[in-house]
């Protein structure tokens, strides 16, 4: 089995910028495990373990990314997604324009033809910063959420990435498999 997904890379200068803008606003940045560098990301399919010999046919099923355009994106505020009522991920909104939502519906369509499920929750353009094990302080993270920080760069978002994820003992590990360029 290969555990896959399929992700819009955000560029390098403003994972670099959310790093800095959080520390800024975090006494006691450090004190927390943050989510790589290199791994933030905006997920738009999660597709899960699949057969080795599945990915081709999915490589195949999303080949339509090839005509899509760059999009315009741009950084929101902090927030937290709640698993049992408790913050288990704290991440960073983005702007984004409608047609992500068209994308990620067409990504569940053509997935589904092949046996892949269709995403159950709703889609929500999110960056994930740290995922929360519950020994963290999350005060400071709140009161982050309830300053209604906004921030409004807008940058552009130009890959789309299939990736295989390998879940080792520290973290897991990410192979791009096959990368759209968008116009």
């Amino acid at each position: 089995m290969i555990r896959l997904f399929i992700a819009l890379k955000i560029p390098l200068y403003i994972r670099k910028e959310i790093v800095n803008l959080t520390s800024g606003f975090l006494p006691g940045y450090d004190n927390y495990k943050w989510e790589q560098i290199d791994k933030v990301h905006l997920t738009l399919k999660f597709i899960g373990d699949v057969k080795e010999e599945l990915v081709n046919e999915v490589k195949e099923k999303i080949s339509f990314i090839n005509g899509y355009k760059k999009f315009e994106c741009g950084l929101d505020k902090y927030d937290f997604f709640y698993r049992y009522r408790k913050p288990s991920i704290f991440f960073m909104k983005l702007q984004m324009e409608q047609r992500i939502n068209e994308l990620v519906i067409r990504l569940n369509n053509e997935l589904e033809k092949i046996g892949i499920p269709r995403e159950k929750k709703e889609f929500h353009a999110h960056l994930t910063l740290l995922r929360i094990k519950g020994n963290e302080d999350i005060a400071p993270l709140t009161k982050m959420t309830e300053t209604g920080i906004e921030l409004k760069d807008k940058f552009i978002a130009d890959e789309i990435t299939l990736y295989q994820s390998r879940l080792l003992s520290h973290g897991s590990l990410y192979k791009e498999l096959l990368n759209f360029k968008l116009n």
